[in-house]
């Protein structure tokens, strides 16, 4: 994994849709698909990542999002 993020929402911030009300968005960034793709099919390390994840996250509230970063500006 290149980078573990923790994104938090602004205080006092709520959507309009209640179900999206969530308090922190973490992100993974990793260099390529694969590399991600070569850790979600590594049993034992998915292991370790859930026992770590039951701390933190309400896991029938959680959301996945899966996007591809492309620069929109640069200097």
């Amino acid at each position: 994994m290149t980078a573990s993020i923790q994104n938090h929402i602004c205080e006092g911030f709520h959507p309009a849709n209640p179900h999206h009300d969530f308090d922190v968005g973490p992100e993974s960034r990793f260099k390529s698909m694969e590399t991600a793709l070569d850790l979600f099919g590594d049993a034992e390390a998915m292991r370790i990542l859930g026992e770590d994840e039951e701390r933190f996250v309400v896991r029938d509230q959680i959301m996945n999002l899966l996007t591809d970063e492309r620069i929109g500006y640069a200097r």
